[in-house]
């Protein structure tokens, strides 16, 4: 089984958000994050989305070979759910936005110690599990993940000092405050208190 940084790791380079049902699948599963990426891809998953755990998750897993069984549980959060769950076996977690994966008593998650109150309980029993190597799927959900595209904003407005002409802030946008006071011209003031009743607002 991967840890939960190395599955980090792997996310950031496939370029994935949202993904905590992959790596949770890849927890009980106990296989790479690339096989259950592919896993939940074929099952409908799409890129950058969540999947609903009663629709799409649980019975992905159940076609690869497990028995999934919802069980009952005294605890009310995940930091008190190692105090009650076995030391052994695998269990998917719900709360409310989120699932994680435990296994041998431990919450291979971000939310591990967390006060996330628990909705469900699931156990996840290996029966007859089937093991896929295909990476074809994420391979092209790698290559459609695009950079965003960063653009300078452009500026109109200026604050500048009347007395010597010196642009002393930029605004891409019409500032709120048209004159003195304002703690952006208070904090220029303190620093060079000859400015004061000297600054004001230009378009560009």
């Amino acid at each position: 089984m991967e840890s939960f940084s190395l599955m980090n790791e792997k996310s950031k380079l496939y370029g994935e958000i949202n993904d905590c049902t992959v790596k949770a699948a890849a927890v009980v599963m106990a296989t790479t994050y690339e096989d259950a990426h592919n896993m939940c891809m074929k099952a409908g998953r799409k890129f950058g989305k969540g999947m609903v755990t009663y629709q799409d998750l649980i019975p992905a897993i159940k076609q690869r070979g497990f028995r999934v069984t919802e069980i009952s549980t005294s605890a009310k959060t995940i930091r008190t759910l190692g105090r009650v769950l076995p030391r052994s076996g695998q269990f998917l977690i719900r709360v409310r936005g989120h699932v994680a994966g435990v296994s041998d008593g431990r919450v291979n998650d971000w939310s591990e110690g967390r006060c996330h109150r628990i909705l469900n309980v699931w156990r996840v029993e290996e029966v007859n599990p089937v093991r896929y190597t295909d990476a074809t799927v994420s391979t092209t959900m790698m290559q459609r993940r695009k950079k965003p595209v960063t653009r300078k904003a452009r500026i109109n407005y200026e604050l500048y000092d009347t007395r010597t002409g010196r642009v002393v802030k930029k605004y891409s946008r019409r500032p709120k405050f048209l004159g003195y006071p304002n703690w952006k011209q208070t904090t220029y003031m303190q620093k060079d208190p000859s400015t004061k009743g000297n600054l004001e607002i230009r378009r560009v």
